[in-house]
């Protein structure tokens, strides 16, 4: 069986400062890197949502959009009592974006109900993913407190890092129906996707390769090889991320 894949951790643009293998500083290069690496499609996010203002980020990953079919953007958002982004709800339906990256280091903002307020309660009640990166701007107990303040937020843990992080991300799975485990990272340990279906089941795992920081191929040929049915390893590669972005609505 031939996998497809669906890529949920893309970043583009250029950092500021972190070494990367291959930035992909334009639409065209990210349609290359697609192209090149047989994905089907990705969900991108830019570097300057987490490194600038989300604003500024959130305009620039724009045109990557219409970059090849199959892609779908991330915003960053932020809480709203400072009204920095208007109606940003009403702004994401309609430009149609149906997930979002949230990076409280950088923006300085906790993560909880006191600062969110209904803006959180109301991307949980519409199923909209939350994308949250252990490497860019998120750390655990970050994590731990928003969920407790949003038990059914639909959240996709990235980057969740090695060596004993199920410790930390199997009570989450235990105990929050819709959090998900991004799998680049994850892979790494030796039998750490089989570990975590097993537990909680294929459908709690999502693709992604953390390109551009980790190779695409590491990540999809861990997963074409997993121990796995071929149902479950074709639900990780793409089927569970295209079943979420289309539980998504505002």
């Amino acid at each position: 069986m031939t996998l497809r894949f669906f890529d949920v951790n893309i970043a583009v643009g250029r950092p500021r400062n972190e070494p990367l293998f291959e930035p992909l500083t334009t639409p065209g290069d990210l349609k290359a890197l697609l192209d090149e690496k047989g994905l089907q499609g990705a969900l991108i996010w830019h570097w300057a949502q987490s490194e600038g203002h989300p604003e500024s980020g959130n305009a620039l990953i724009e045109p990557f959009r219409k970059a090849t079919e199959n892609l779908t953007i991330c915003w960053s958002i932020l809480p709203p009592l400072t009204d920095e982004q208007g109606d940003v709800l009403e702004r994401m339906r309609q430009a149609n974006v149906k997930a979002v990256r949230l990076f409280p280091q950088s923006h300085r903002y906790p993560m909880n109900r006191v600062a969110w307020g209904d803006l959180l309660g109301t991307l949980s009640d519409c199923r909209v993913p939350v994308l949250l990166s252990l490497e860019n701007g998120c750390g655990w107990d970050h994590i731990y407190s928003l969920l407790d303040d949003y038990p059914n937020l639909t959240c996709i843990l990235c980057d969740t890092g090695t060596w004993s992080m199920d410790r930390l991300f199997y009570p989450l799975l235990d105990r929050f129906p819709n959090v998900h485990i991004e799998t680049s990272m994850v892979s790494i340990t030796d039998g750490g996707v089989e570990a975590t279906a097993s537990r909680f089941g294929a459908s709690r795992l999502v693709f992604g390769s953390g390109f551009p920081r980790r190779y695409v191929e590491a990540a999809a040929l861990q997963l074409a090889h997993a121990d796995l049915a071929e149902d479950d390893r074709q639900a990780i590669a793409a089927d569970n991320i295209q079943r979420l972005l289309g539980e998504a609505s505002l």
